[in-house]
């Protein structure tokens, strides 16, 4: 596949199937190395001899739930993976998570996500879509616990990705200095991203203020010192009409 023979791979995955055709994850692990080079149709018809497994495993009901979930066929991807998790299945949860994403409904799906952060299992991706649904609701803060946990992981796959959210619910919290070593860092990776390097610009000229209530006292200030300039400009024009009279 990496070298673009997909004939060559075709055959070397039918043959895998023909010799290990009980490993039923072989199945999800094929589609998925198709899809990722655009052999999604190709694919299907592993996802479908996935469906055939039998048995009520854990393993077995996340195999087959997986498979309806790539088929887009949620309905049927959250019973069986429900049915995967009542049975003690832990990766399960993000599978069905996204299936309820997909769905449109967000709260199950977060719950799901939650769980599989709970669990112990989950990827720096996971905890990144974690962080983004709690942006989207305003939550910056928790946004952040989210963004740390991935960072701090042994394996990060998506570090500028945590790092450009970072910056976002850094400046939401006004911890400015903060945002400025997420962008610093995140300029480490990404040096020709032009957004980020006037977001860089931006912040680095900015005075620093590390909470809002340093954000609304500085701005009372620079309330206080306009109205004070305004007041002594006003009074020496005052003066100047004195005199001219």
């Amino acid at each position: 596949l990496m070298n673009g023979e997909s004939e060559e791979a075709l055959a070397d995955f039918s043959d895998a199937v023909t010799y290990n055709g009980s490993d039923w994850n072989l199945f999800i692990a094929i589609y998925e190395n198709l899809a990722a080079y655009h052999l999604e149709e190709e694919g299907k018809a592993y996802l479908e001899k996935a469906l055939e497994v039998k048995g009520s495993s854990a393993e077995k009901l996340a195999c087959r739930g997986k498979a309806y979930y790539l088929l887009g066929e949620y309905e049927d991807a959250v019973k069986e993976l429900t049915a995967a998790i009542e049975k003690g299945s832990k990766e399960a949860n993000l599978t069905l998570a996204r299936a309820y994403e997909a769905k449109g409904d967000s709260e199950q799906a977060q719950r799901h996500y939650e769980a599989y952060v709970a669990s112990g299992a989950a990827s720096s991706e996971t905890l990144n879509t974690l962080a983004e649904m709690e942006m989207k609701k305003g939550n910056y803060a928790a946004a952040l616990e989210y963004i740390k946990q991935g960072l701090a992981m042994e394996t990060v796959t998506n570090r500028e990705a945590l790092l450009s959210n970072q910056v976002i619910a850094c400046e939401y919290t006004a911890d400015f200095t903060a945002a400025l070593a997420a962008i610093e860092e995140y300029l480490a990776i990404c040096p020709e991203d032009a957004a980020a390097q006037r977001e860089y610009v931006f912040l680095k000229n900015r005075r620093v203020k590390t909470t809002p209530e340093e954000v609304q006292a500085g701005e009372d200030t620079e309330a206080a010192d306009t109205e004070h300039t305004e007041g002594t400009e006003n009074t020496e024009d005052t003066e100047d009409i004195d005199k001219a009279s």
